[in-house]
């Protein structure tokens, strides 16, 4: 006996995807602040959707971390805890120190050479103060190591919270100190993997997230979170 079901296909998914990434990337480049209330209708007027999609698009960017829903109503941007800050960078460590090591052992010259590419325009983004490039570039960085790294799995678990790390990253390139440090260090990690150096590149990649971890957490102490 054949199985009755159904699948809902829903045809305004194009335009909720669209938003959902309009939002997504207004609150990564810095248009809205941390604990920045969203308000449904001025967002509504400004993309011209309506409430059932814009509220599917919110749902959207509350599983990923990006915002919280209130006590009250509605959503505001999230501002995240001490806790949650070290808890992400304490999964990055774990995981991009073992992508970094299995890229250098398993990544062709091929790969290496794309790798090296990336860093270019990493490099040259380092000094723009557009946050959408330098976060751009990042991507574009990390996305040839995850792929190259020969482990799909690591890009799996990572996935979740690539929008959190995303904004924690804008979040502390904002202070030029830390955008300094952050290109010197990202400089040494490149120069590690095309030397196939796989303990030295994995070290430098824990120190630079555990510098990234303290740098966070230093503006959320202060209050600079923005």
């Amino acid at each position: 006996m054949a199985r009755e079901f159904q699948i809902k296909v829903e045809r305004p998914a194009s335009l909720r995807s669209q938003l959902q990434n309009s939002l997504r990337n207004s609150i990564l480049n810095g248009d809205f602040d941390p604990g920045d209330p969203l308000i449904e209708r001025e967002l509504c007027e400004a993309s011209g959707v309506s409430r059932p999609i814009l509220r599917e698009a919110l749902a959207h960017l509350e599983a990923r971390g990006l915002i919280e829903r209130l006590p009250s109503r509605g959503y505001a941007v999230s501002l995240p805890s001490r806790e949650r800050i070290s808890n992400i960078y304490e999964v990055r460590v774990a995981l991009e120190g073992l992508a970094v090591r299995s890229f250098v052992e398993r990544a062709d010259a091929e790969t290496l050479g794309q790798l090296q590419i990336r860093w270019q325009g990493l490099d040259r983004a380092f000094f723009s103060r557009d946050r959408a490039t330098l976060r751009t570039a990042t991507t574009e960085f990390y996305d040839i190591l995850l792929e190259g790294c020969g482990n799909a799995e690591i890009r799996s678990a990572l996935e979740p919270l690539l929008d959190r790390i995303a904004f924690l990253r804008t979040q502390t390139m904002l202070s030029p100190e830390r955008r300094q440090a952050s290109h010197t260090e990202m400089q040494a990690l490149v120069e590690a993997i095309s030397n196939r150096d796989a303990e030295k590149a994995a070290k430098i990649s824990d120190q630079h997230i555990e510098n990234a971890r303290a740098a966070a957490l230093s503006k959320l102490d202060d209050g600079q979170m923005k």
